[in-house]
């Protein structure tokens, strides 16, 4: 937490982040080809057409519309947009429209994502926590 909030002042405690950094890199390129070898070897072939531009697209939107900040916000945000499809299946022709309608409206209303540092989620349950402590 110490080099997100203030790069220098963890630089001045003896925290190293050019190595904090370099390990969050190594730690996300390793999770990223774990799932990679994982995802080849289940359809047992892969190549540079399966991750176009739509792909792109729908993994980064699961993680705006989940929240960049949080472990599960991309788990939520993925599992919105898988489920997204199955309920707006008769419109499939509008799909990307309304992918692009939703990133709009998070972008706008819920900067953070759905459980980003200040969702609506988390928002909420403070105040329920707030009123029952009272």
């Amino acid at each position: 937490f110490a080099i997100r909030e203030d790069e220098t002042a963890a630089s001045s405690m003896g925290i190293s982040p050019v190595l904090f950094k370099l390990i969050a890199f190594m730690t996300g390129t390793a999770m990223a080809g774990v799932g990679g070898s994982l995802y080849a070897h289940y359809m047992r072939f892969i190549s540079a057409t399966d991750f176009g531009f739509p792909v792109s697209v729908m993994i980064l939107s699961m993680v705006v519309v989940g929240g960049m900040g949080t472990l599960w916000g991309p788990v939520l945000g993925a599992l919105l947009l898988t489920i997204l499809p199955e309920v707006f299946r008769p419109l499939t022709e509008y799909r990307m429209l309304l992918y692009a309608a939703l990133l709009l409206m998070m972008i706008r209303f819920q900067p953070g994502g759905l459980l980003g540092e200040e969702s609506f989620f988390k928002t909420l349950t403070r105040k329920i926590a707030g009123r029952r402590s009272s």
